[in-house]
Formats: structure tokens, C-alpha cells, sequence
């Protein structure tokens, strides 16, 4: 399965970009969260203080923004 993630600033000019495969993923969800995973990484290498992260996932985005233990398979990702 491709991946990638995109790296804009303030303006939303793309400064980096990342791609790669992953390979024995559980589901879509697990696809996500590692892809999100990667890109706050890519940030942080970056010398990134503050983002703000945005993907078309809804159960990712609500399980990042939900405070509250997360039960599912993915959830060490969170």
C-alpha cells in the first residue's frame, strides 16, 4: 500500500513531502494513524514546534482528538 504526507507552512506552500509503502497493516485505520505518525515525525525533524494536523480520516482525527483511552488495535500509534 503507497503512503504519503505533505509538509505546508503558514501560507500552504509544501515545503516536504513524504512517501513510502507499508506493508502488513491491520485496515485502513492503522494505514492512516502510521501515515499521520510519519508525517508529525517528518515535522519535528524539521525543528516544527506547532502544527496543525489534517487528514480525510474521521475515526483517526477523532481518535487524536477525543481525549480518553483508545481500545482498538491501533491505539499505541495514538
Amino acid at each position: 500500500m503507497g503512503e504519503g504526507f505533505v509538509i505546508r507552512d503558514h501560507l500552504g506552500n509544501a515545503i516536504a513531502v513524504g512517501t513510502g509503502q507499508a506493508k502488513h497493516l491491520l485496515n485502513g485505520r492503522q494505514a492512516e494513524a502510521l501515515v499521520c505518525l510519519k508525517g508529525l515525525e517528518h515535522a519535528a525533524s524539521l525543528g516544527m514546534e506547532y502544527v496543525v494536523l489534517e487528514t480525510d480520516a474521521i475515526t483517526v482525527a477523532e481518535a487524536i482528538r477525543v481525549p480518553g483511552y483508545d481500545r482498538s488495535l491501533v491505539s499505541p500509534i495514538f
